[in-house]
């Protein structure tokens, strides 16, 4: 099956046996203890050139294309890509630093850069670099295998459209009916999201209900995002299970375990809205494994920016400049 700027390739049992028997190492994403047999390669190879063609018909091999399981997108592929999440944030550091003329991003801003860098280090350019990236993905293994039996599988080829930061959202579905709407960008103020807030979620919510009268699962989590053009694109798609929602470690979102959003709901017999009002910060939002390389980037940046403002005879530059 295919649509302007997506693809659904079928996978077959010998093709999704071949994406689940690797191994990776979390720490450097180098293989471990697999050998690759003469078919298997063939099969990655043919695979391979099937997604390469997909590509083709989206206009070439740009650096724009993102691929998933189903739903299940390697988001956590990314953490073996790590230079070039350095590489992105190191850049977005320098830009804001020389823009701002050595300004301190904000708490918002230093997340959404993390954001944007996670994203670009799982955009693909081809076939091979896409089943490697599906390969190293944690999360996807765990879709094939739970999948196996219960649901046709898919690699989904499909273009990257830019989405504003403020129009990502979780969207909880629970018993086919939607009771949770929450940005996806917790620790962010938006005002843009503020103002338009109830537009935004009417056209959330009669997406969602489109999306649950063709679901085959009771409840899900969906992340969606509304593009530029106002259309409503599913990112990712979560089945829950009632033993999900109600264990201590289920998902959380907005502070809250997904058990806090089926209660409330349910009890008051409307849906949750999840928005924040006020530019308050919620804490510091970022990891502990980024925290020590923001700190160390942003001094650099800092620094590469005085002694860029110096070399043009920016003349009162410490005013901004610590």
């Amino acid at each position: 099956m295919k649509a302007s700027g997506i693809a659904f390739i079928p996978l077959s049992s010998s093709e999704v046996t071949s994406l689940v028997s690797f191994t990776y190492s979390r720490h450097d994403g180098r293989a471990i203890n697999h050998h690759v047999s003469d078919r298997e390669k063939s099969i990655m190879a043919d695979f391979e050139a099937r997604i390469d063609e997909e590509i083709a018909r989206m206009g070439g091999p740009q650096d724009n294309i993102v691929v998933s399981v189903n739903f299940a997108v390697p988001s956590d592929s990314a953490r073996v890509r790590i230079k070039r999440v350095e590489d992105f944030l190191t850049a977005a550091l320098q830009k804001h630093m020389s823009e701002t003329r050595g300004i301190d991003p904000t708490h918002a801003q230093r997340l959404l850069m993390l954001h944007d860098a996670f994203s670009a280090g799982y955009k693909v350019t081809n076939g091979k670099s896409a089943v490697e990236l599906i390969r190293k993905s944690s999360r996807v293994k765990e879709e094939i295998t739970s999948a196996l039996t219960d649901h046709v599988m898919y690699f989904v080829v499909r273009k990257w459209f830019p989405i504003p930061a403020h129009l990502e959202f979780y969207l909880f579905i629970y018993n086919k009916k939607l009771i949770t709407i929450a940005q996806y960008h917790e620790g962010c103020y938006f005002s843009q999201l503020i103002q338009d807030k109830f537009t935004i979620i009417t056209k959330l919510t009669n997406a969602a209900n489109r999306v649950a009268a063709k679901m085959t699962d009771s409840n899900c989590l969906l992340h969606v995002g509304i593009s530029e053009d106002g259309d409503v694109q599913i990112i990712d798609y979560t089945p829950l299970t009632l033993n999900c929602l109600f264990l201590q470690n289920a998902p959380s979102v907005f502070g809250k375990s997904m058990t806090d959003h089926l209660l409330a709901p349910l009890l008051n017999d409307k849906v949750n809205v999840f928005l924040k009002e006020e530019p308050i910060p919620l804490g510091t939002g970022i990891p502990k494994s980024w925290q020590d390389f923001f700190k160390t980037a942003e001094t650099k940046a800092k620094s590469d920016a005085k002694q860029q403002l110096q070399q043009q005879g920016g003349g009162d530059e410490n005013c901004c400049l610590q």
